[in-house]
């Protein structure tokens, strides 16, 4: 049995997938369609609303999941009770971790939920005005808790509810691996903390640099530009702390998962490898917009 793709699944990247379904939903819904209708006072509009769209979606995030994670928890140790395919060990070491994402969880949605409210009540608001912005934001959470968060919680049930077939075994590891995976999950925490948290606060001043240089050479109208550039500052302010929570829960799956199969050492090490693909993914992406700019600066 994989773990990796059953188990631990469950309960690390909820938040992630919260943001990244979130945003996808914003960008096909919602663009300018003329930047050059929008006026000092539509661009003006958007800038409140865009602020006031980051504390509606960043605090309703934040207070749904945490009521959601707290619920979620203790569906997840009903789970782990009651699910037939993993033994005593890894129930053990599963659950003893699982606080720590109780906690994260929320924290990086209520960021999450800043970065894309602020985002979305700009746009919103700039083309539509600012109670139409309002509505979208407060949308966007009802989204979150009654579809996204309903959903992970869903996942976890059915993890309990998993049976072993005719002839399967429950898969479980040593009591030695047990230990090595809750040593290296808290490890592993603070190693994806630091390590993606100064990585994305590393590139965080040229991801500004370009986005700032793609709206300076874009055909937006002036308001629009102004705005924009005044938005984009407190979007890259939102990047480090997600990146050091959101790195945070992904070390702290890592490294229970490497942990159990790998040994405690080779956790840090795999840990480390996954940071760096992470850096140089997010740097070659830069580096790409930064080539499109130059080519077709339109």
């Amino acid at each position: 049995m994989n773990i990796s793709s059953s188990a631990l699944r469950h309960r690390m990247p909820v938040a992630q997938k919260a943001t990244q379904q979130t945003a996808a939903k914003s960008e096909e819904s919602t663009t300018f369609s003329s930047g050059d209708s929008i006026g000092w006072g539509d661009a003006a509009v958007g800038l409140v609303s865009g602020l006031a769209g980051g504390v509606v979606t960043g605090v309703g995030a934040g207070v749904s999941s945490i009521k959601h994670a707290i619920i979620g928890t203790g569906e997840a140790y009903k789970s782990l009770w009651t699910n037939e395919t993993i033994g005593p060990v890894l129930k053990t070491a599963m659950g003893t971790l699982m606080p720590i994402a109780t906690v994260g969880v929320p924290i990086l949605s209520a960021i999450g939920g800043v970065g894309v409210g602020l985002y979305r009540g700009f746009v919103e608001g700039a083309t539509e005005g600012f109670s139409a912005a309002m509505s979208q934001s407060f949308k966007d959470v009802n989204f979150f808790n009654d579809d996204l968060a309903v959903s992970a919680r869903n996942e976890i049930r059915d993890f309990g509810e998993e049976k072993l077939g005719d002839g399967q075994e429950r898969f479980d590891i040593s009591p030695v691996r047990g230990a090595a995976a809750v040593v290296a999950g808290v490890a592993n925490t603070a190693v994806g903390a630091v390590g993606i948290g100064l990585s994305t606060a590393s590139q965080v001043p040229e991801a500004f640099v370009t986005a700032n240089r793609a709206i300076s050479a874009s055909d937006m109208g002036l308001p629009l530009k102004t705005v924009s550039h005044a938005v984009s500052l407190p979007l890259a302010v939102v990047a480090a702390p997600l990146g050091v929570v959101g790195g945070a829960l992904f070390g702290l799956g890592s490294g229970a998962y490497y942990g159990y199969t790998d040994g405690l050492v080779d956790s840090f090490k795999k840990t480390g490898e996954h940071i760096g693909d992470y850096h140089k993914a997010v740097d070659d992406g830069l580096a790409k917009m930064a080539e499109d700019l130059v080519n077709d600066p339109s």
